[in-house]
């Protein structure tokens, strides 16, 4: 899967202060992942830019009487957030770094958010953004009608869609279904998540949007995850970007030629098991060391992690320091 990374415009980030708090300007620019005719394994490594940045100022929890699923309401100097389906990540603090979440409902100074951020306190840093959705994954040329796409969320669960294009559907664009034939265009898509893509052609999909310039926790749920760097170059190595994980986990790489074969295997051992001193070593293959293994940007490899793993802290792809 070749990628065409644009010139990003990181030649400095800045800061604005106002009374409802601190946006830091992200780095920006776009990436092209190639797909081919058949199965893929996919990620988007941006995200789209900040809204908001600031302190929290109060935490409270709540249970959703409809769903029971628990939530958070944060209070913050919020400014407009807009009417963008959004979530809150989690950019400064000592137990909730890198946490991220859906916002479900706002009020006057306070969101509400979705699943609940554990350990999250007044004087935590966070910043809004605008969710990817499937409205962003555009192919070029368009995807064939029956194209599919098959996300494997955070919560263990699947979520398919089908592609309709513009001509079968008589209208300017093409857009993403789901099962029930209902339009999914607003279908969030979270930063690194990855998805399985099946394609009766080869496309390519052009992603543009902000350099991930905070560390992002993306949760796990179920007995493997499909997952993703949020960098948008192919230099990133297999440590560097999941190097957060325990040890006994599992990564693999499959093919991006659309038949999905394995191309290696990875496991998070002891460093001092194998003699090699402190900390963790991924070693290919079951005889490799693999630690400076590189993985390509819009990749997303399967991650088998051991059970009671709540997910994996991916580092930022660029910081101003």
């Amino acid at each position: 899967m070749k990628k065409l990374v644009s010139t990003l415009s990181c030649v400095a980030l800045f800061a604005s202060s106002s009374l409802f708090g601190q946006v830091t300007t992200d780095p920006v620019g776009y990436v092209t992942i190639d797909v081919p005719a058949g199965t893929s394994l996919i990620s988007l490594p941006l995200q789209k830019s900040k809204v908001f940045e600031g302190a929290v100022t109060g935490v409270t929890t709540f249970t959703d009487p409809e769903d029971g699923v628990d939530g958070t309401t944060i209070s913050a100097n919020f400014s407009d957030l807009g009417s963008a389906f959004s979530y809150v990540q989690v950019v400064e603090s000592t137990g909730a770094l890198g946490a991220i979440a859906s916002i479900t409902s706002t009020g006057s100074g306070t969101i509400d958010v979705k699943p609940t951020i554990p350990n999250l306190e007044e004087g935590d840093r966070i910043a809004v953004r605008p969710h990817m959705t499937l409205a962003d994954i555009k192919g070029n040329p368009e995807f064939t009608d029956g194209t599919s796409l098959v996300v494997f969320t955070s919560n263990g669960t699947r979520e398919s869609f089908t592609y309709f294009s513009a001509e079968s559907l008589s209208l300017p664009e093409g857009l993403w279904a789901d099962d029930d034939f209902e339009d999914a265009s607003n279908v969030a898509v979270l930063p690194s998540e990855g998805f399985v893509m099946d394609s009766g052609s080869a496309s390519a999909i052009i992603i543009s949007g902000a350099v991930s310039t905070d560390p992002l926790k993306y949760p796990f749920g179920g007995t493997f995850s499909l997952t993703g760097t949020l960098s948008p170059s192919d230099s990133v190595t297999l440590k560097e970007a999941f190097g957060d994980l325990p040890i006994g986990s599992t990564i693999s790489l499959r093919s991006s030629d659309g038949t999905l074969s394995t191309l290696a295997t990875y496991d998070i051992f002891d460093s001092s098991d194998l003699g090699l001193g402190e900390g963790k070593t991924f070693v290919r293959d079951a005889e490799f060391l693999g630690d400076d293994d590189l993985i390509e940007s819009g990749v997303a490899v399967v991650i088998a992690p051991p059970q009671s793993t709540d997910g994996v802290v991916l580092p930022a792809a660029y910081t101003s320091n």
